[in-house]
């Protein structure tokens, strides 16, 4: 391994960081980190510095670090075929096999799955398809996107503008023409308004309705937003703001895909959100190690009982998802966890024996 004075010369000279200032850090004006590793739901950097990897790798790390049975299978694939294109009817059996275990695991409604890389990759798709959807039925007109003040959908040219973050629109011309931002669900931020949380979600729909109006129904394609939002810390919208929302999209016959970049397949979210049609799930990261110990307890209570569990979560998906949760928590959490097990042998979704296997030294 290439010591580290090495790697961090490099790293400054050749390396482009994104979110990053660029001359500041290559004058080493910056502070740089470099991992080293990562094991479960921890990671330790080239000075031996061991983290909490809370931000599980920008949501992206959803089961955790050092997965051998992971790694070995892509190392099997890889061998035997690392890449082929789906264009023309072309398929592998490994895409063909995934597309199948995902929409088992989808809402009913869906019927076809579509591999892209990223985010922001899934929503540039999304947007191509509702444009294109509206072109085939004659209404070219159709094509504004309506997204929210806050929320973050990527960083290309179209989900920059789509994300409501001056900062990804400053120096690059963004956003670009049909796409429209509306009041974010951030009610803690808004206190300044003098609202209650009700009043708030009122004045949230009346700002969504206005916009549609101000720009004409026959021009407006889709809405997309985050169930919750994700920049500034998973913020949960108001109470009853989803349905409100939902209501206004059907008044006005629009499409709607919601994001589930952060908190796809995640059992311990409970959000009154409509399923949507389009749903980007491409990062599913619900189970991203920020679990504190004393949120343990209501996450079993929710995933042995709790009446708006998803009907599509079957005995054998909970128990994988429970063996996924395990291996993914803190040793202590862990052991809270078996222990409220062990109180309930004989628990439809929640036995002492899935607790055992997914951890055999406890």
């Amino acid at each position: 391994m290439l010591i580290n004075n090495q790697l961090e010369k490099w790293d400054r000279e050749n390396f482009f960081h994104p979110s990053t200032h660029l001359a500041d850090f290559a004058r080493g004006d910056l502070a740089q980190r470099i991992i080293a590793n990562g094991e479960g739901c921890y990671i330790t950097d080239t000075e031996g510095r061991k983290s909490l990897d809370a931000f599980a790798g920008l949501y992206c790390v959803n089961v955790g670090y050092g997965h051998s049975e992971i790694s070995d299978a892509i190392a099997e694939q890889a061998k035997e075929l690392a890449y082929y294109h789906a264009y023309v009817g072309h398929g592998t059996e490994a895409s063909i096999t995934l597309s199948k275990m995902i929409l088992e695991r989808a809402p009913s409604h869906m019927s076809k799955v579509y591999f892209g890389l990223s985010g922001s990759d899934a929503n540039e798709t999304n947007i191509k398809l509702v444009w294109y959807y509206n072109n085939v039925l004659e209404r070219p007109e159709k094509k504004k996107i309506i997204s929210r003040w806050r929320g973050y959908h990527g960083s290309g040219l179209m989900t920059g503008s789509l994300t409501g973050l001056d900062l990804f629109h400053q120096k690059f011309d963004l956003p670009l023409q049909n796409v429209f931002h509306t009041e974010a669900p951030y009610f803690y931020r808004r206190a300044d308004m003098g609202m209650d949380e009700q009043q708030f979600v009122k004045h949230c729909v009346n700002e969504l309705e206005e916009l549609i109006n101000r720009e004409g129904n026959d021009t407006i394609a889709a809405f997309i937003g985050e169930p919750a939002l994700g920049t500034g810390g998973l913020v949960p919208p108001p109470q009853g703001y989803w349905p409100a929302i939902q209501a206004v999209l059907k008044k006005y016959d629009h499409e709607r895909f919601r994001e589930f970049l952060r908190l796809a397949f995640n059992p311990n979210v409970e959000f009154d959100v409509p399923i949507p049609k389009y749903r980007p799930a491409v990062e599913p990261a619900g189970l991203n190690f920020t679990y504190l110990h004393n949120e343990v307890p209501k996450l079993y209570r929710f995933i042995k009982n709790h009446p708006k569990r998803s009907p599509d979560l079957t005995e054998k998906k909970m128990t994988s998802l429970l063996v996924v949760l395990l291996e993914s928590l803190h040793k202590d959490e862990a052991e809270l966890l078996v222990g409220l097990i062990k109180k309930d042998l004989g628990v439809k979704y929640l036995t002492r024996q899935i607790a055992m296997e997914a951890f055999p030294g406890i």
